[in-house]
C-alpha cells in the first residue's frame, strides 16, 4: 500500500495489472490513493465472479503476486481518463479483463481509417437553394479570421446576371465548403467585376452546407472559380 506522502505526490494516475506468469497486461485502470490495490482486496473479501477477479484469484492460488505499474502519475483526473482510454484502446485485443472497455464518447474509441473517414470526412453536398459557389484556393490561408475570409470572398468577381438570383454564397477551399454568406445586394466595383454585401448565413443553413464536399460539381478542366446552382 502507498503511504500518505506517496499518495500526495502521485495524485491521479493510470495503472496496469500484469500477470507474472506470462507478463500479460490483463487490466488497465485509473485512480488515486490506493485504488490500484483495491482489486486484490476485492478478490480476498468477495466471492463475486468476473474475468478480472477470477484472473486475480488464479494468480494468488498459484503462489504468485500481481505486478503493478503506474504508466502515468501526477496528472489530473481528466487526463487520467484520456490516458486510460488510450491504453484500453491499444490493449483491448490482448484479452483485457476490463468489464467496460470504453468510458468516453464513442468518437474517441480506437477506429480504423475507414471509420475515421466516415466520421470526420466530407460528403458530397446536396444543394437545394439558389447559390453561388466561389473557389478561393489562391486566397485561402489557415486560421483566417472571419473578416479576412469575407474580404477574400466578397470581391471582385466577374459575374453573370443570374447573380441577382443568388441567395447564398458558398465559399470553398480544396473542394470543401468553409463558410456560407447570405447575399443582401450586389454592387459593381469596377468594369464587369462585382462584390456583395452579406451576413453569415443562419445556423440551420450552415448546418446544411458547411464542411460538405463540392469537388464533384466542378469538372477537372474547369478554370472559372464561380459556379451557379439553382439560379
Amino acid at each position: 500500500m502507498f503511504d500518505d506522502l506517496t499518495i500526495e505526490n502521485i495524485q491521479y494516475y493510470v495503472y496496469l495489472l500484469k500477470d507474472p506468469r506470462n507478463r500479460e497486461v490483463f487490466y488497465v485502470g485509473k485512480g488515486c490513493a490506493n485504488r490500484i490495490f483495491q482489486h486484490l482486496h476485492d478478490t480476498l473479501e468477495s466471492e463475486v465472479k468476473s474475468d478480472k477477479l477470477d484472473r486475480l484469484r488464479d494468480i494468488v492460488s498459484s503462489w504468485n503476486e500481481v505486478e503493478y505499474f503506474l504508466v502515468r502519475h501526477w496528472i489530473t483526473e481528466e487526463v487520467a481518463f484520456e490516458v486510460e482510454s488510450a491504453f484500453i484502446d491499444f490493449l483491448w485485443l490482448y484479452n483485457l479483463t476490463n468489464a467496460v472497455l470504453w468510458t468516453h464518447s464513442y468518437t474517441k474509441w480506437m477506429m480504423s481509417i475507414n471509420e475515421i473517414t466516415q466520421l470526420y470526412g466530407s460528403k458530397n453536398i446536396e444543394i437545394i437553394d439558389p447559390v453561388m459557389l466561389i473557389n478561393i484556393n489562391k486566397l485561402y490561408k489557415r486560421n483566417m479570421t472571419e473578416s479576412e475570409l469575407y474580404e477574400a470572398t466578397r470581391q471582385s468577381w466577374v459575374c453573370w446576371p443570374q447573380r441577382e438570383k443568388v441567395k447564398y454564397v458558398l465559399v470553398h477551399y480544396k473542394g470543401i465548403v468553409r463558410e456560407i454568406y447570405e447575399v443582401h445586394r450586389w454592387y459593381m466595383v469596377r468594369d464587369k467585376r462585382w462584390a456583395f454585401d452579406w451576413t453569415v448565413a443562419a445556423e440551420d443553413t450552415r448546418d446544411k452546407y458547411i464542411n460538405w464536399l463540392v469537388k464533384h460539381l466542378f469538372p477537372i478542366w474547369a478554370a472559372n472559380p464561380i459556379r451557379y446552382i439553382n439560379c
